[in-house]
Formats: C-alpha cells, sequence, structure tokens
C-alpha cells in the first residue's frame, strides 16, 4: 500500500496568519497611543519586515526540503508555496499600511481621502489609480522598451562548450568487405 502523501500544516499556516495580524494591530494600538515615537515606529517596522523576511525564507527552504524528502505530489507543494506567498503577501501589505500610518507624505499616488479598506486594497498592490487614462479609458504608453539583442544571445550553456570538440576518424578500414562475404560462404556446411 502506497504511504500516505505529507499533509499540509493548515493549524501552523492559521497560527502564522494570526500571527501576522496580531503583529499589525499591536503596532496600529502603538501608534494610535502615541506609545512610540514616528521615528521608533519605523524602526520597529522595519525590524519586523527583516524578521519575517528571514522567516519566511527559512520556512520556505524548510518546506521545499521536506517536500523532497517526502516524495510531496506537485499540487500540494504548489499549494503550499501558494499559502506562503499570500502570508508573505498579507505580511507586506500590513507593513506599508503602517508606514503610510506613521508618515503619510512618505508615500505618493494615494489619495489622502482614502479609507482604511481602500488603503489596505492599495497597498496589497492593486490601486484604482494605477496609471493615467485618457478620454476613451486607454492608458497612455510613454515609453516603449527597444530590444538592442536577444535576451539570452550569450545564454548557451550546453551546446557553446562542446561547439568545436572532435573526435579522431578512423584512418583505413581494416576489413575488406569482399573478402567477408566470402569467408561467409567458406563457413556454411
Amino acid at each position: 500500500m502506497p504511504a500516505a502523501a505529507p499533509a499540509i500544516p493548515v493549524v501552523r499556516n492559521l497560527i502564522e496568519y494570526a500571527a501576522i495580524i496580531a503583529w499589525w494591530g499591536v503596532m496600529l494600538v502603538l501608534h494610535a497611543t502615541g506609545a512610540v515615537s514616528p521615528s521608533a515606529m519605523c524602526v520597529l517596522v522595519v525590524v519586523g519586515c527583516w524578521s519575517k523576511t528571514v522567516f519566511f525564507g527559512t520556512e520556505n527552504m524548510r518546506q521545499l526540503f521536506d517536500a523532497a524528502r517526502t516524495n510531496m505530489p506537485h499540487h500540494r507543494f504548489l499549494m503550499l508555496m501558494g499559502v506562503n506567498t499570500s502570508q508573505m503577501i498579507l505580511a507586506f501589505t500590513l507593513d506599508f499600511h503602517l508606514l503610510h500610518r506613521v508618515d503619510v507624505a512618505s508615500f505618493t499616488g494615494i489619495a489622502s481621502t482614502a479609507g482604511q479598506a481602500e488603503l489596505l486594497f492599495n497597498f496589497f498592490g492593486s490601486s484604482g489609480n494605477s496609471g493615467k487614462r485618457r478620454t476613451d479609458f486607454q492608458e497612455e504608453v510613454r515609453l516603449i522598451a527597444i530590444a538592442i539583442r536577444d535576451a539570452f544571445e550569450d545564454f548557451d550553456l550546453v551546446v557553446a562548450p562542446f561547439e568545436h570538440a572532435g573526435v579522431d576518424r578512423e584512418a583505413a578500414v581494416t576489413e575488406d568487405a569482399v573478402e567477408m562475404s566470402l569467408q561467409h560462404r567458406r563457413e556454411r556446411p
């Protein structure tokens, strides 16, 4: 009977989501009460960002090694990485929101009348004002990139090292094919 596939650590991931949101909540309370100065709050958020970066990096590597060791099915591994990625996006969205609350002037392009839900949505990576639009609602193109060469022109790691490799051909044939056919006739009974 095949061994059961390793399960996705649902409870652990739910606890991680709760910890991310709790960190955000505690930082909001510290800011709202004035218990921490704005500059100290920025330092706390940045230290929190670095800590989460180290945590997410080591957790992803550990889960990658565990998936390889236990031969986790591909679809489960992708789901696990999707959960981890969503945790990272949520964590850094909330951190940007905290930084915005501490120093509104450090962000441009965000409406000063935006509510908290709209701010979170903007920091999530989607903005209602993602680009300047003309009257026909088409975004204006201000810069067009022009390729000056192929992207992978010098990226030939397999063929290039063996391009000038060769083999020595045989100098001469040692047996004559006609003699072989005569020899075979003589060996027959």
